[in-house]
C-alpha cells in the first residue's frame, strides 16, 4: 500500500483480507516486515482520491481489522474498507496530523497539532478519549505496547498513556521537541 502528498492512496494485489500494518512501520520494533508472500504479475487493485487533503510524507496508511486508517494535514482520520477503498468514517481534529495512527483492538490513536492525542472507535469513528499535552502538540507516531501508548511532544515531554482511557500514566521532561516515533523491544522504550 502507497500514499501520495497529494492525498492518493493505492493498493498492489497483495490479500487485502489479512493484511496487518496496524502502526508505523508494522510493529513496535518498526522492522517494517510483513509475513506475506507477494507474487507477480502485480496491478492496481484500487485508488482513492481524498479530495482537498494533503498527506504527511511520514505518514503511512495503518491497516487493521479489515480497514485503514489515513491520517491528514487538514486534521481529518479517515477509516476506508481495505479491500476497496470505500469510505467509512471520518474524525476531524482542531489541528494537523502530521505522522500515522495506530491501531490496537478497537481503538485508532493518534496525535495531532491541537495539542490532543485521541482515541478513537475503530468501527464508528466515535471518540472514546482524549488527552490534552498543550502547545505544539505532536508530530511523531504514537507507540502501543502492553496496553500503553508511548508518544513524545513537540513540547519536549515524553508520555506514558492508559490505551483504555487515555489517562497519563507517567510523563517525562526530555528538554527538546520529540519528533520521531518511539520503538519498544524486550519491554522497554
Amino acid at each position: 500500500l502507497s500514499a501520495t502528498a497529494t492525498g492518493q492512496l493505492a493498493s498492489p494485489n497483495a490479500d487485502p483480507g489479512t493484511a496487518e500494518w496496524p502502526t508505523l512501520r508494522g510493529n513496535g520494533q518498526h522492522t517494517g516486515f510483513a509475513p506475506a508472500a507477494l507474487k507477480p504479475p502485480f496491478k492496481l487493485a484500487w485508488v482513492k482520491e481524498i479530495e482537498g487533503e494533503r498527506l504527511g510524507t511520514a505518514m503511512e496508511p495503518i491497516s487493521s481489522g479489515g480497514e485503514l486508517f489515513v491520517a491528514t494535514h487538514a486534521g481529518n482520520l479517515y477509516a476506508l474498507r481495505r479491500d476497496s477503498g470505500e469510505g467509512l468514517w471520518r474524525f476531524q481534529a482542531h489541528g494537523a496530523f502530521l505522522h500515522s495512527p495506530a491501531a490496537a483492538g478497537d481503538i485508532v490513536i493518534t496525535g495531532s497539532t491541537d495539542g490532543t492525542l485521541y482515541g478513537i472507535s475503530s468501527g464508528s469513528g466515535k471518540l472514546l478519549w482524549q488527552c490534552f499535552r498543550g502547545v505544539g502538540g505532536f508530530s511523531a507516531s504514537p507507540l502501543v505496547d502492553a496496553g500503553r501508548v508511548f508518544i513524545g511532544t513537540r513540547a519536549g515531554e515524553f508520555l506514558a498513556v492508559a490505551l483504555a482511557d487515555g489517562k497519563i500514566i507517567w510523563r517525562r521532561p526530555v528538554g527538546a521537541p520529540v519528533r520521531q516515533t518511539a520503538a519498544a523491544s524486550e519491554g522497554k522504550v
